[in-house]
């Protein structure tokens, strides 16, 4: 890539490259687009014209606004002190300010280089431990724009969730605090986008220490506990995130129960208590959730023996017939035992988008549980015939519908 440490500030490239740059979103011709194209991105990769990687950053068009990340996604394969002279240009500053544009094909990319930069922990530390980088992604992280500022903390939250070292490095820095602070927020839409993004942290080894030891999963058992009835869209991400939490190997969700009381949690989503009543979406979220929880072959022992095991179970003769589910018991073993919940339906009932897909998580992960116990005890959990009828759901997907033909018959009599 062009050297970034002597940046003209003035942008100064070829007169042929400004007239390009500057004439390039009027173009309408896919030959002269094509030509355009190649001779910016020759002049990328030359040395000597630095400034025409800044003018391609600066870009308002996606189209050149990615040759100029692909060459700064080359700084990931160089040796450190490259990466440590472009955080003192504007070339990393442009390459950041990116992920706050109004174009989201730019605010993606911008947000996919910004993670290749920080490709490992000895380059994540390099970034912030520059004081001028910090604050850079502190100000995005803290944005008054909800958009720009959720596409940051989801940034941030992949980067922590790769390894324990790049999630401390992250703490003392404070970049993880505009997770909590989102989740407290006054605002429903934020507090459910920070939940949606710790679904995916949480599912991380690091990321479900850190909603444990930072106290989330406290304040989000607090809602469950206090506030179910005020925010249904929050207590519908909270359900899909314990889902998440128990479906992960990554994560000891039973030292997570024993502290947080989450199937306890799951159950009054459910069935409610004196104070609320869930409505069918949440109730089938939840049910969705135990199912992911209990098709972890880690917890299948643990589950079974809950007393939300046992509401489930009950909860499920008051369902309608398209969504019934037959409850399978026993892994084969005298030592053995646990819950393996099957979700049979018919696939031309009426399903919302949000049931369908529950069902069909559940489903894979039923499947993947047989195939595991399977692999490593030589236990069949479920039969042939079960498997082959499960599988041909997986097969067909989450909105499959059988085609009904309908035959109209003249009457002959007219």
């Amino acid at each position: 890539m062009p050297s970034v440490q002597n940046t003209p500030t003035d942008n100064s490239s070829s007169p042929q490259l400004q007239d390009i740059l500057s004439t390039f979103t009027s173009l309408t011709d896919p030959i002269a687009i094509n030509d355009a194209l190649l001779v910016i991105d020759r002049a990328l990769q030359d040395p000597l014209m630095s400034g025409a990687l800044l003018q391609s950053l600066n870009s308002p068009s996606p189209r050149i606004h990615a040759l100029g990340l692909a060459q700064v996604d080359k700084i990931s394969k160089e040796d450190i002190s490259v990466l440590r002279s472009t955080l003192e240009s504007d070339i990393f500053k442009t390459t950041v300010e990116g992920i706050a544009s109004e174009s989201i094909s730019i605010a993606e990319r911008s947000k996919q280089t910004l993670l290749k930069i920080c490709s490992t922990e000895e380059r994540l530390a390099a970034v912030i431990d520059f004081e001028g980088s910090v604050y850079l992604i502190q100000d995005l992280a803290n944005s008054r724009n909800s958009v720009v500022r959720m596409r940051m903390i989801e940034a941030l939250t992949e980067l922590a969730g790769r390894s324990h070292e790049s999630l401390d490095a992250l703490q003392k820095t404070s970049l993880l605090d505009s997770l909590k602070d989102g989740l407290t927020s006054a605002d429903i839409l934020t507090r459910f986008n920070i939940i949606e993004i710790l679904s995916e942290f949480g599912a991380t080894e690091a990321g479900s220490e850190f909603l444990d030891q930072s106290g989330i999963l406290t304040l989000i058992a607090n809602v469950v506990e206090n506030e179910a009835d005020q925010d249904s869209l929050g207590v519908n991400a909270i359900a899909k995130l314990y889902g998440k939490l128990g479906a992960s190997d990554k994560v000891d969700f039973i030292s997570l129960d024993m502290k947080y009381q989450i199937l306890a949690q799951l159950e009054k989503l459910m069935v409610g208590d004196d104070d609320f009543e869930p409505d069918e979406l949440l109730k089938t979220e939840s049910m969705a959730s135990f199912g992911l929880v209990g098709g972890n072959v880690q917890n299948i022992e643990w589950v079974s023996q809950s007393h939300c095991a046992q509401v489930f179970i009950d909860l499920l003769t008051s369902l309608p017939r398209d969504l019934k589910v037959a409850c399978h018991v026993g892994l084969g073993g005298d030592d053995t035992a646990g819950t393996l919940f099957v979700w049979r339906s018919d696939r031309n009932a009426e399903f919302t988008h949000a049931q369908k897909v529950a069902k069909y998580e559940v489903i894979e992960a039923i499947l993947g549980t047989a195939e595991a116990v399977k692999k490593n005890s030589n236990i069949a959990i479920l039969t042939t015939e079960q498997i082959s009828r499960l599988d041909l759901v997986r097969r067909q997907g989450p909105f499959y519908r059988r085609a009904t033909a309908t035959v109209a018959v003249q009457d002959m009599a007219a």
